[in-house]
């Protein structure tokens, strides 16, 4: 397994575009527990938490989001994302929506 907080953050988000969900979110608390500021990581905890119905656990990951990016809402998300892989995309609005993110 990675060392590196990115490594496994990666790792994650492969898993969590797979369908595999347990396994991302286990790759996904690894690179939390290395380096909780690793906003990417936290935007893929909550998407793969609400995907497995673990709705306690996504509004935890939300929290910890939004006390990183107060100003965060969907409109945000979708301008300031850097890729256009639109399956994530969507996959990470949807879970925004269902943790109580604004629209705008």
């Amino acid at each position: 397994m990675p060392y590196s907080y990115a490594s496994y953050g990666v790792l994650g988000m492969a898993y969590m575009m797979q369908g595999r969900f347990d396994e991302a979110v286990n790759a996904l608390e690894h690179s939390h527990a290395l380096f909780g500021d690793f906003a990417t990581a936290l935007f893929d905890m909550v998407a793969c938490y609400t995907a497995l119905g673990r709705i306690d656990d996504a509004m935890a990951a939300a929290d910890k989001l939004r006390a990183r990016q107060p100003a965060l809402t969907v409109a945000l998300f979708r301008a300031t994302t850097p890729h256009q892989c639109v399956p994530y995309i969507d996959r990470i609005i949807k879970s925004l929506r269902a943790t109580g993110f604004p629209e705008t």
